[in-house]
Parts: structure tokens; sequence; C-alpha cells
């Protein structure tokens, strides 16, 4: 009976350590390859699941928004891969290049260039050191810390007339973004998405994000505009918390929860997708521009549109982490067409607005900047 008991006991152990994955290299992108994610902007799944071992999730009823594609190319078909010499891979969208370099232990992102804040020229920012997006091997229980940072400058003539007639005396300004991640791959287990079930790491990632912008005053130097009377533009550090499942040898996280500071609500969802049947968004679709005044703006802001295809859209604002700080519908009449958002209650900052069509795809961007 002894001998029976010791035997199942063991039995069972193998079958925990068979079905606790490692993740490896084997499933990094690399040149021509095409990762398709899928959005739910609105999942019906609400409070992540809590950390376990020998996990059976399921998120079979996630619902395809839209799918965004993004394309790997060799680094050198960048037109600023000048700037980034030790990338291997680069992708290109509408507004940006990003670079990457790859290694045997990393995959990390040394940083972009592009008009990624909607001004009208191409801005560079390189993280210092290279922001880790993969590491090889992941085991269960690895925690890893890390900070990095990027800085950005540019010309205060590409600014709005209005923010420069506040600050006479600059001539340029300078964006600064630093972080404090700390990732733990806290569960394992098996995950059920649309497309199929995958044995899978969770890997919890904590972002501590803090912000400055700095202008520049000719003979005087660099200023730190949030104690320059301009404290108000500057965004408040904020936390964010999200939840990526990988599985060996596939090239898509399967699964991306994006959650609330806390880390306990799920936001958005994002997910591995084979099939294309909702709208796509190529990375190589020209974005339009949408007009929005006053920019600075306090109560309101007016949003212009011209020439779009009529039919219902949504106006989205979001801020300089990615996170929908508002979302309003509307239709669009197929003319030219002001709208107004009310911004009251929105926290002072950089913002991106976007338009999107009815399947989520964004058809149209500018920014503004909120103060208070």
């Amino acid at each position: 009976m002894k001998t029976f008991t010791l035997l199942s006991f063991l039995f069972f152990i193998s079958i925990g350590l068979h079905a606790q994955i490692t993740v490896t290299n084997s499933g990094w992108p690399k040149v021509g390859d095409t990762l398709k994610i899928a959005a739910d902007n609105s999942p019906s799944y609400a409070l992540v699941p809590a950390q376990t071992t020998n996990a059976n999730w399921d998120f079979s009823d996630l619902k395809k928004n839209n799918i965004d594609l993004t394309i790997f190319e060799n680094a050198s078909a960048g037109s600023s891969f000048a700037q980034f010499p030790g990338a291997d891979l680069v992708v290109k969208s509408n507004v940006a290049e990003t670079y990457y370099n790859k290694t045997a232990a990393k995959f990390e992102i040394l940083g972009f260039v592009g008009d990624f804040a909607g001004f009208g020229f191409p801005l560079t920012a390189k993280y210092s050191p290279p922001n880790v997006e993969r590491r090889n091997p992941m085991h269960y229980f690895d925690i890893n810390t890390a900070t990095y940072s990027f800085t950005t400058t540019f010309s205060a003539a590409f600014l709005p007339d209005s923010l420069t007639n506040m600050f006479p005396t600059f001539d340029s300004i300078r964006f600064g973004q630093s972080t404090s991640r700390l990732d733990v791959v806290d569960s394992w287990g098996k995950l059920k998405i649309p497309e199929g079930s995958f044995d899978i790491l969770r890997e919890k990632r904590t972002l501590m994000n803090s912000f400055k912008i700095e202008v520049k005053i000719p003979i005087l130097g660099w200023f730190d505009l949030s104690t320059f009377g301009g404290a108000g533009l500057v965004p408040p550090a904020d936390t964010s918390v999200s939840y990526v499942h990988f599985a060996d040898g596939i090239l898509e996280p399967i699964l991306i929860l994006n959650c609330n500071s806390t880390g306990d609500s799920i936001q958005d969802a994002q997910f591995r997708s084979l099939t294309s049947n909702v709208g796509v968004f190529d990375p190589k679709d020209r974005i339009a521009s949408l007009k929005v005044f006053p920019n600075p703006a306090s109560n309101f802001i007016n949003i212009k549109m011209t020439d779009l295809a009529q039919g219902d859209y949504s106006i989205i604002l979001v801020n300089l982490l990615g996170q929908t700080c508002k979302k309003e519908n509307l239709n669009y009449p197929g003319q030219i067409f002001d709208y107004n958002l009310n911004i009251d209650g929105i926290d002072p900052g950089w913002y991106i607005v976007s338009l999107k069509n009815k399947n989520d795809v964004v058809t149209a961007s500018g920014t503004v900047i909120i103060t208070k």
C-alpha cells in the first residue's frame, strides 16, 4: 500500500512538472514575421484570475473588435536606421518606426522615430537602457526588475500658437518619460481563447511611470516646466498593470490583459488571432489629421472633421500611456462637421484624439494639451 501511494504521488508530480512549461526564444519575431493581435475593448470578463498553478482559464468568449498587424522587417529597411545602428528589426506604422534588438537572452526595444505626437515632424526617442520586451528562458516565478527612460526634443515652432504665447521666451521643448518595471511570472497552466487552447506562463507587469517636460530658454538653458509656471501641462505619475500570457514557440502573446492601477480589474484585452474577419489595421495605412481647438484646452475641445466616409464613429481621448480617458459615439454626416467634446474632470497633460470607425479602426487622429 505504501509503495502504491508513493508511486501515485510521483506520478502526479510528474504530470505537474510536464504541464509547467518553459518559454524560450524559439517564438521570437524575425524578419518577415507578422503578428496578428485582436482587441476586445469591452471584454465581458471583469476580474483578473487569481495567481495560481496548473490553471485552467477560459477566455474563449473574447470578441474581435479589430485586428492589428505588426510586420517585422530588417532594421536596415528603416529610414532612421542610422540612429539605431545596433538594431536587428524595425516595425513601421503610419506614424512611427520602432527599432528592436535581439540576442539569445533578450528581445528589446531600442526606441522609436516618428510623428507619434502629431506635431507634423519626426521625433526621436531612444530608451536608455533598452526596454526588454521578452527574456529567454522564462520560468514559473521568475522575477525581474528594470528601469529605463527616454527623452525627445523638438522646436517650440511646432507647438500651437496658444501654447507658445503662454511661454514666449523658450525656443525648444524636451519631453521625458522614466519607467520602473517589475515583472513576475506568477502563474502557469492552460488558457483557452477563440483561436484554441495553449499551455502558458503568465507574467504580471507593473509599470510605474513619471514624466518631465522641460523648456529651453536662450542663454539660460533648460528649465523644468513644472517649476516654470506650467505644472498643469506635465502628466502626473502613473502606475499601470498588465498580464501577458506566453506560449513556447508562438510569435504572438496569447493574451494580454490591460488592467487598472491595482491590477485586479480588466479594462481591455488583446489576444492572438489567425483570422482577419473584422476591420484590420495595416500599419502602412495612412491616418488623416483632425483639427482640434482650442489647444491648449481646459473645459472643452472642438473637433473638426472633413471628407471622411459617412457613418458611425467613436471619438477617443487617450493619454500618453495609451489609456482611454474618454469615449463618445457620434454619427458623421459625410461633410464638414464640428463636434464638441467636454473634457471637465480630465487630468492636465498631453492627449491623442482619435476617430474610430464602426470596426474600431483609427481613421483620423490629432493631439491636444489639457490645462486647468
